[in-house]
């Protein structure tokens, strides 16, 4: 069995794009006066939280209230298989979060999603470490603080959905699992030769078996 599991926030257990794309563009509108459309969010996604959103309005002041006031407006979309999921994995091995969201939207997104905070042993944002994936010290702090030592580095497994994540993940030592929910995803798992899973459901068989 793993020592541990990680996941990937943004498209691995929530359709974050679909979902905040419309609260991102309200924010630098009303906030901001700068009209940005989803094209430009893509081309920015998966940058760390506020880069990104300076990036977008060209402003280093960011008002993180704000614009979760104004998420708030727009749901958060887990994807159906998320909660049993990390319920039932949290039961049996420690799980942890490694995301490039800011902490303080993490941990209201949790609470959107009525996540209980204890499932998670461990959760690493922007806000713990100076670098981002694809670096592989992003998992440093994860490491840590579940005192994993480097040659049991490969019984920890992080599942994400791109491929920052899995090179981040295999240059850290740790086991990747690509969460490929279409075709053009699969095919990018595939050609780097990286194990891939449908779903987290597909996932979660795989690891009882």
């Amino acid at each position: 069995m793993y020592k541990a599991i990680f996941f990937d926030f943004d498209d691995t257990l929530v359709d974050t794009k679909s979902s905040k794309a419309p609260a991102i563009i309200e924010y630098c509108s009303s906030v901001h006066g700068i009209d940005v459309s989803e094209h430009q969010i893509a081309g920015l996604w998966g940058i760390p939280f506020l880069r990104m959103m300076r990036q977008l309005t060209g402003s280093t002041d960011i008002n993180i209230e704000r614009y979760l006031a104004i998420s708030e407006g727009y749901s958060l979309v887990p994807f159906p298989e998320s909660y049993v999921a990390l319920s039932t994995l949290s039961e049996r091995v420690p799980i942890g979060i490694v995301t490039s969201l800011a902490r303080q939207v993490l941990l209201h997104s949790l609470t959107a999603l009525r996540w209980p905070r204890a499932w998670f042993s461990v959760l690493v944002t922007e806000d713990d470490v100076d670098v981002h994936k694809p670096d592989p010290r992003v998992f440093d702090p994860a490491l840590r603080a579940l005192d994993i030592e480097v040659a049991a580095r490969h019984q920890v497994m992080y599942v994400g959905d791109s491929e920052s994540d899995g090179k981040a993940a295999i240059a850290a030592g740790l086991t990747f699992v690509g969460i490929a929910r279409d075709a053009e995803r699969q095919r990018l798992f595939e050609i780097k030769g990286w194990e891939c899973c449908s779903s987290l459901e597909a996932l979660l068989h795989t690891i009882h078996d």
